[in-house]
């Protein structure tokens, strides 16, 4: 066996053992160095330098195999998340990225109507920053999934994992009002504190708009919880119809103390003062069309339901004559 002559044996122990905990290090270090022998060993040049130098080589990077000691993983994304990853991402720009480019552009194209190359360079702009962050987000989210917990739970596919009949739409459904919901949160906090001049009217700051940031989060956890679920409960359902009748009662009033959109910024803007009743309206034809594909959204899952049953009584029946 070739002797070690240089200080490389110790070196790349050592560049092993820094990156395990240190209650291990001995015990791997000693380790390292008795694979360093036999690689050495194994090496056929008469050069006892060369032979060292191989022998590292062919162990390889020590950070890697310090993670093999360890199990730590050598990948960003693994196997267990990195499709619902694909899928998320997907989803996510897809929806986020046009209401994003649709946000950012209507302020802009207020302000400087006449400037239409500066809208859209700033809208690009500004949207890419969107894409950007939330690929870092949603990155980093999936990064600690994977590393733990895809150890502490077992991550394989199951039968039970199947969307009931319904759901796919559901499940995309569910995100994008979700995702809504919490732009409309952001979207009033942001406009009333990063801005030297409100989009909306700062009265209504004294007491409706809290009760419209309260309804908005109220509907954000319903809708995650609808997510969660695959589809609408009946529960679920009826609690969202209440708040969205709270939403569209607290516009109705608060349009009657109020136009809404503040003037000091249609003032800045040249624009004339709307009639409060249109936003009211706008905003009542969503809810509406929102109650009508949540009542359509319940009736699609209820023969999924009905049709499970008789199946079970069926087994059940049949059972007993067996």
């Amino acid at each position: 066996m070739a002797a070690l002559t240089t200080d490389l044996s110790d070196r790349y122990a050592w560049a092993v053992a820094r990156h395990v905990p240190p209650a291990l290090r001995a015990d791997i270090d000693a380790d390292v160095h008795a694979l360093i022998e036999a690689a050495i060993a194994r090496q056929e040049t008469g050069d006892a330098m060369q032979a060292e130098r191989d022998a590292l080589i062919e162990l390889g990077d020590p950070q890697r195999l310090a993670a093999e000691y360890t199990g730590a993983p050598q990948h960003l994304i693994g196997p267990a998340f990195y499709f619902d990853y694909l899928r998320l991402i997907k989803l996510l720009a897809a929806i986020v990225l046009p209401i994003s480019a649709l946000a950012i552009s209507i302020p802009q194209i207020l302000a400087t109507p006449d400037d239409y190359l500066a809208v859209l360079a700033g809208t690009a702009w500004a949207t890419a920053m969107v894409a950007i962050q939330l690929l870092f987000w949603t990155t980093l989210v999936f990064v600690l999934l994977d590393r733990h917990a895809s150890r502490s739970r077992d991550m394989r596919w199951r039968p039970e994992q199947l969307p009931r009949a319904g759901a796919t739409s559901q499940r995309a459904d569910a995100a994008f009002s979700i995702i809504a919901m919490a732009a409309l949160i952001v979207f009033l906090v942001w406009q009333q504190l990063g801005r030297e001049i409100p989009f909306v009217d700062p009265q209504l700051w004294r007491a409706w708009l809290p009760i419209i940031l309260v309804l908005a989060a109220l509907m954000l956890v319903l809708h995650a919880l609808r997510l969660a679920r695959g589809t609408w409960t009946v529960p679920l359902a009826i609690v969202h119809l209440l708040a969205d009748i709270a939403l569209l009662a607290t516009l109705i009033h608060a349009a009657t103390r109020s136009g809404l959109i503040n003037p000091a910024y249609l003032e800045q803007a040249g624009l004339p003062q709307p009639s409060p009743w249109i936003i009211v309206a706008l905003i009542g034809a969503f809810i509406i069309g929102d109650t009508i594909s949540i009542i359509a959204d319940l009736r699609r899952s209820r023969p999924a339901r009905s049709t499970a049953r008789p199946t079970k009584k069926r087994h059940h029946h049949d059972q007993h004559h067996v």
